[in-house]
Order: C-alpha cells, then structure tokens, then sequence
C-alpha cells in the first residue's frame, strides 16, 4: 500500500518538507483507471483525526492527499504510514496544506444499505470545504495527536492489566473461601483396624 518518497531535499537552513504521521485506519489509497504519465496508477487520502486543530480551526476529519505514503518499518510504528508534505514553493514562499471535505449526509436506502449522498452546487458540482494552513503547524497539531493517542492507550492498556490481576485475586479468594469452609465441613473418620488372623 505505500510508495517511498523522494529524499529531502533543503532550501537554504529550512526543510522543503515535513512530515505527517497517520494510523492506516485514516489512510486509504485510490486507484485511477489510467495510470499518469509519470507511472503512478494511485494516490492517498489521508483523514486527520479527531483532534487536529490549527490556529484555533478544527480540521478534524478534513482530507490531503498525497502521491506517497512510507511505511513505519520499527516494530514499534509498523501501523503508521508517513506522507510527506511540502513546506515551500520554488520561490521560496510558503505553501500551504491544503485540505477538503466534502459536503453530504448518509442517506437510508430502500434496502436498508446507507449511501453517501454529496451536497451540489447550483452548478451541480459536489460541495466541499476547503482549509488551506501552515505545513509546520498542521506538523506540530499532527505530532500532538499523536502523543495523546499514545498516552491514552498506553493508559487503556496499564488499566485492562490491572483489571485482569484483581479478577485473578478475586478468583484467587474465592476459591480459598471455598477451600476453607470444605475443611470446616469435613468429617474425618478414623478407618477401622484390620485384623489379620494367624493361619
């Protein structure tokens, strides 16, 4: 599913890119029915999670797409896809990142199936939004979100141990109630001796 990307290149003491990083449940890759002149046959759409805000605006849920999508390749982010993001234009001006969403609701179908249906212009053209912001900050909110998505599963994960030890105390109890009032409740019966008789 992913493409590597060009090296880095820098322009002057700054980077000509950044780079995001997404879980890829918010990457999907879209294939064209042509293949461009350059080769490529695909692209990806990244969707920011919930939670990305830049200057004040919250961009969560709203789309970039992407020619190239790097694969985490530590044990530790083999679920992270890495898109890089332009930060300058040939002259040196600040690009922003733009991105979309499109306008629409889900609307119940007669079989019971749901189906998007886009919001059309007066000319019939489907609807978006449209946020046009700073590379580095999108960068900064993306690294945040991250880092809270870590801390919270990380606290999910230290609370399900938790929960799964004091089950097994529980447990643990239980059966040594249940051990102690069986030897409350036994009788013990001295068996009779046997005698043997001499032949």
């Amino acid at each position: 599913m992913s493409k590597e990307a060009p090296e880095v290149q820098e322009q002057g003491d700054r980077p000509s890119t950044v780079t995001l990083a997404f879980h890829r449940d918010f990457v999907r890759e879209v294939k064209l029915k042509e293949a461009r002149e350059d080769g490529r046959d695909s692209f990806f759409v990244a969707t920011m999670p919930k939670g990305h805000v830049v200057d004040g605006q919250d961009v969560s849920g709203m789309q970039l797409t992407s020619n190239f999508a790097n694969p985490g390749k530590q044990e530790h982010n083999q679920n992270m896809l890495y898109i890089p993001v332009l930060t300058h234009t040939q002259e040196g001006e600040l690009r922003p990142v733009r991105l979309t969403k499109d306008l629409g609701e889900m609307v119940e179908q007669g079989d019971g199936t749901r189906k998007w249906e886009p919001e059309l212009g007066k000319d019939g053209d489907p609807l978006e939004v449209v946020a046009e912001v700073s590379p580095y900050k999108l960068r900064e909110t993306n690294y945040e979100t991250n880092q809270a998505f870590e801390e919270s599963r990380a606290h999910e994960t230290t609370m399900q141990i938790q929960s799964k030890t004091s089950s097994l105390e529980d447990i643990e109890s239980e059966v040594d109630v249940a051990l102690k009032k069986l030897n409350e409740g036994a009788s013990f019966v001295t068996p009779p001796k046997v005698q043997t008789q001499e032949k």
